[in-house]
């Protein structure tokens, strides 16, 4: 009885231990893919207190918060890297754009190449671009792109008026019809 469950012990932590390795390795590409997003967030953001020539502070936080932000929404898994090959290029020119002073005209490539690098890159750029293609910001007063305005925030709410509070068929400023 004893041999059975020493045997059974060490097959358990061979079994045990070839499925840690096997995670390991299955991950890997997660888990750099994610570093390399923490690296690229965290060298955008020591350039938050310095924005270029012609730019102010807020639009220059804005443009680089929602910079920082899409790069895990476009690059969340290895599998939603359109091209290995082209992606690799890109990671090294990010480098060397990223050593260099970084301006709108380094955003506005970057978002360029997220609509290019990433499976959902194109669509995440139509919605959440801060920075045009040519250096311009496109943000309105809140500090939000354009393109990510909700309309329906700024008209009156489908409110349903209770029986009791039925109109003779005008509107008033506080009830709406």
């Amino acid at each position: 009885m004893a041999r059975i469950v020493k045997y059974f012990s060490i097959v358990s932590a061979i079994l045990i231990g070839l499925l840690v390795v096997g995670i390991v390795i299955k991950t890997a590409p997660y888990r750099e893919l994610n570093a390399w997003n923490r690296d690229v967030t965290a060298r955008l953001e020591t350039v938050r207190s310095m924005p270029p020539q012609g730019v102010g502070q807020l639009q220059w936080e804005t443009i680089l918060r929602w910079t920082q932000i899409a790069f895990p929404n476009v690059f969340f898994n290895p599998d939603y890297i359109v091209d290995e090959t082209s992606f690799v290029m890109f990671k090294r020119q990010l480098a060397d754009r990223l050593n260099k002073d970084i301006d709108v005209e380094t955003i506005a490539w970057i978002w360029d190449q997220l609509a290019i690098q990433g499976k959902n890159g194109a669509e995440y750029s139509r919605k959440y671009r801060s920075v045009a293609p040519f250096g311009e910001c496109q943000l309105d007063v809140n500090g939000k792109p354009f393109d990510n305005v909700r309309i329906a925030d700024n008209l009156v709410s489908n409110l349903v008026i209770e029986a009791d509070e039925q109109t003779d068929g005008h509107e008033t400023a506080d009830r709406p019809r």
